[in-house]
């Protein structure tokens, strides 16, 4: 699917606020149907896993998933595949092609936990699920014990290796969903020039300079290595995916380009100079401006400028 620059901007110019609720009424659709899917799957498994790359919503996405479930009368309970990363060894830790510890890599992962913990979920038995300090590279355990009832209770795992093989093969019946930014964005002539991956590209370096104390120089020197694991572990099992998810808004670079400007803005020349800096600059000018305030709290874009009604 693609978005046309030209529609994009008639329909800011003609009724912003207009345009951001069609678009959003759109995506709660997209919700409304994986939770119908996930709902009549559970008698095979009350077990859903979630997957997709990095920046593509799957945190809101899956709590709004497991609101439209509970509408229907539905406990659910969610789980994230990140508590389950293993304290960084750096003897033994995954390595990238220049030598840096590959935090993309599924060996990351302490699969036979999370197979051991979800074993005890299904039987009713309490687990204490851990807790990964990202800022230290630990996992710590957690005093609090978590009983998920068995039943017509479904749990959700979400984690961009909840569709690798070890998960899979953990789960054979568990529901299968993959979300990423899937529509790219065309000129006038039908010519692509906004690729979906930039999209999210954008929302991590909103997001990380907001909330993770980020600057763009850090997160665009990350992007090849984030890039190179989603191609490698990542895209491969969309095909494996029951239900796949566009969590891409048309009006969504509208609203971006202002936090981006931004950032940008007290950015180094040599930053602004940088081949990805410098090409997203010069595209998002293109794009008409929308006020975030027309954004709804409950918004996917939410996760990435703040405001939103969400935890994350």
């Amino acid at each position: 699917m693609a978005y046309e620059l030209n529609v994009i901007n008639q329909m800011v110019r003609a009724n912003p606020r207009s345009f951001v609720e069609k678009c959003e009424a759109e995506y709660e659709s997209r919700i409304r149907l994986a939770a119908d899917l996930i709902v009549q799957n559970r008698e095979k498994s009350p077990l859903v896993l979630l997957s997709g790359p990095s920046a593509s919503g799957k945190t809101t996405t899956s709590q709004k998933i497991e609101f439209e479930i509970r509408k229907r009368g539905i406990m659910t309970h969610a789980v994230g595949m990140d508590n389950y990363f293993k304290t960084i060894d750096p003897a033994t830790a995954p390595r990238t092609p220049e030598g840096e510890i590959d935090f993309e890599s599924p060996e990351c992962v302490d699969f036979d936990l999370m197979k051991e913990h979800f074993d005890r979920f299904m039987s009713g038995t309490p687990v204490a699920i851990p807790r990964y300090n990202f800022a230290n590279q630990q996992r710590e355990r957690t005093p609090a014990m978590i009983r998920y009832p068995t039943g017509n209770d479904i749990v959700i795992v979400e984690g961009i290796h909840a569709l690798g093989d070890r998960a899979v093969n953990a789960f054979p019946d568990a529901y299968r969903v993959y979300i990423s930014t899937a529509s790219d964005i065309t000129r006038d002539d039908g010519d692509e020039f906004f690729y979906h991956a930039r999209m999210r590209l954008v929302r991590r370096l909103v997001r990380d300079h907001l909330f993770r104390g980020a600057s763009a120089k850090y997160t665009l020197e990350l992007w090849d290595n984030v890039r190179r694991g989603e191609i490698l572990h990542i895209r491969p099992n969309k095909s494996r995916a029951n239900f796949t998810f566009d969590s891409s808004f048309p009006y969504e670079l509208c609203v971006m380009k202002n936090y981006l400007m931004k950032l940008f803005e007290n950015e180094p020349q040599e930053v602004k100079n940088m081949e990805n800096a410098a090409e997203l600059i010069r595209d998002l000018e293109l794009f008409e401006s929308v006020d975030s305030v027309l954004v709804p709290p409950e918004s996917l874009l939410r996760e990435f400028i703040g405001g939103g009604v969400y935890e994350y």
